[in-house]
This record gives structure tokens, sequence and C-alpha cells, in this order.
């Protein structure tokens, strides 16, 4: 081993214990750090990137923590705590007031999500006790569209694939996810998905942020995958009429297929009661066996066993760019990306063994 070589690995070695001890001060059990080549210097300056960040991001935590921990907590200041003005400064603290002039053209503002980490990661790791493979296959850098079932009515599993990206890949990336229109125009809610990184879906969007280089996530069964009878779970609907292929045609990209496993039992669908005059996909009210018996309360996701597998990237780079306009071809392609996630999906289930007990 070369000198610099065993300085750097050296320094990843001292880096690595001290986050540890970041993590054993915020009480974080988390799964232990992806596996890197030590003999390959890239890899590791790559490793000690993402660590570097983690430790600034654990500081803020810490400070904001102990800041927590000094307040007083008389009755008075928790009724003050009430007050109008203070609502209004709580709600500037995690993001849902107009945000500052440094977030992206598409909302994503990094505050909130450090804000809700540790609620994340306690879904991800104690909740559906997420397990994930195949992370390998996500490129460090560049473009690549990442495609997944969908399930659960509301966006956890955009929420727990962000994570396990950005959390366990070494390059650290933030997925940016396309979600269908009636989720991105909810009050209140769409502004929380936007501040996450969600974008309302469209062509126009997702190649603005490819030709950024980002990470696009998408959910091509749209409305049909969220709203599915429990009794169809993880039959992945088709994927529309092409349109992430032509996508991917257009703008040269990798097609990473993603199976999600649990996603589907958070919110197991029993009916349907119909809503009158609606003119969008989402219109009936879901019966669940928590909703609406108790109220708000029943929307709370049951704690089923999640699994998460990335598969081997579709490659399209062989075929000209005038395919996208080849319907039979495009049709073609259309339905081999929707078997690939199909078979991810039916080998996370093979491997559960139970929807609760994993």
């Amino acid at each position: 081993m070369s000198a610099s070589l065993a300085a750097a690995a050296g320094k990843l070695d001292r880096l690595e214990a001290k986050l540890y001890a970041a993590y054993d001060n915020l009480g974080i059990s988390r799964t232990p750090l992806q596996p890197i080549d030590r003999d390959d210097p890239a890899s590791i300056e790559l490793h000690l990137q993402w660590i570097e960040k983690e430790l600034q991001l654990l500081d803020k935590l810490l400070s904001q923590q102990t800041s927590a921990r000094m307040r007083p907590k008389t009755w008075r200041q928790r009724l003050d705590s009430l007050s109008p003005a203070r609502l209004s400064g709580t709600l500037a603290h995690v993001g849902l007031t107009p945000p500052p002039d440094d977030i992206d053209p598409f909302g994503l503002d990094n505050r909130m999500y450090l804000q809700l980490r540790p609620l994340i990661r306690r879904l991800f790791e104690d909740y559906w006790r997420v397990e994930v493979d195949g992370l390998q296959h996500i490129p460090a850098n560049g473009a690549a569209i990442l495609v997944a079932n969908h399930g659960g009515v509301l966006p956890f599993d955009a929420l727990m694939l962000r994570y396990a990206i950005q959390e366990m890949h070494p390059a650290g990336r933030i997925p940016r996810f396309l979600l269908e229109d009636w989720f991105m125009t909810m009050p209140a809610i769409n502004v929380l998905l936007q501040r996450l990184g969600a974008v309302r879906g469209s062509q126009q969007n997702a190649s603005r942020l490819i030709a950024d280089g980002q990470l696009v996530g998408l959910f091509p069964e749209g409305a049909k995958g969220v709203t599915k009878r429990f009794r169809d779970r993880y039959r992945i609907q088709r994927f529309g009429r092409g349109g992430t292929i032509r996508l991917a045609l257009h703008n040269r990209v990798p097609l990473i297929p993603v199976g999600v496993v649990g996603n589907e039992e958070t919110y197991p669908m029993l009916a349907k009661l119909g809503l009158p005059r609606a003119n969008t996909d989402f219109d009936f009210l879901p019966l669940t066996p928590l909703f609406p018996h108790f109220g708000l309360l029943g929307l709370t996701p049951l704690p089923s066993k999640w699994l998460i597998r990335f598969g081997e990237p579709l490659d399209l780079s062989s075929f000209p760019a005038e395919t996208a306009d080849d319907d039979i071809t495009v049709n073609t392609l259309n339905e081999e990306l929707r078997q690939r996630v199909q078979d991810l999906v039916n080998h996370l289930l093979q491997r559960r063994r139970s929807p609760w007990l994993g």
C-alpha cells in the first residue's frame, strides 16, 4: 500500500470513529456504513466527503437538541408557545413558511429534512424495519431514473427510498420523486412534500431535473398503484403509455427498476366509497381497517415489514433517440420495464415470511 493510500485509509478510520461517536451522542442506532474498496483512492475520497457532510449535519442536530433542552418548560411558556406569533415562528423553523432564496426552483429545502430526520430514521429502522439491497446499482453521479412500484395511499415509499439512498449510499444523493397532481395540490401537504424534495409530475419537470444531473424517481403506475384494493396488492399495474421509456430515450439516461414490499400493507384498502362530482383519479374515500372508523387516528400507517431492492439498470443507450416516436418499440420496452419491477417485487415477497414480522 502506498504512503498516500495508507494516509487516506488512516483518515477514514479516524472519521468513521468520530461519526459513530456522534451517533452515540445523539442516541442513534443505525445501519452499519456501506462497505467500500479500501484499495481504491477514488472510493475512499468519495466516502470521506460523505462522512464529512454527515458530521456537519449531526453537529447541527446536536446543537439544536442542546438548545431545546436548555429552554424553560413552565406552563406559562407552554401556553405562550401557542400564540399566533410563536406558531408562526415554529412553522418558519420547520420550513412551512415561504422558503429562503437558497432552495432550488422546485422547493427542496434541506432544513426540513434535517428537522424531520430523527422521525424518518425511526420509521425506517424501528417501525417499518426496512432492509435494502442493490444500492450498488445507483450511480454515484450523473442523471438516472428510478422506477418503482407504488402503494399505500400516502407517499411514504418515496420518503423511505430517499432515506435509503441519502443515508446508505456512499454518494449520499437526494432522489427527486415526481408525484401525482392530487398529491402536489393538497393544501399544506404539498408544501411539506416540496420541501422534502418531491416534484409535481410532468415530462418538463423530469427533463429539467435530468438535465441538471439529478437522480429522478418515478412511479409509473400512477394513481392506479395507490388505489388498488388489498386483494390486488403487489400486482404491478400497467406503466401508462410509455412516458418513462420516452423520457429515458430522449435524455439518454439509464432506468433503474426498484421493487418495494411493505408499502401496500401500510393502508390496506378493503373497499372504496365513491365521492360525488369528483373529476380526479382519487375520486373515492378509502376504507381501511382503521379509517374512517377511528377518525384521524385511522390515518396511522400500519407497522408492516419493508424490503427494498434496486435492480440492474436497463440501458437504452443502444437505441437511437428517434425510437421514442416508435410506439411499438416503446410499448415493448415499457412492458419489459414493468416486468423487471414485478420480478423484483415477487422475489422480495418470497423472501419475506410475514407482512408484519418479516
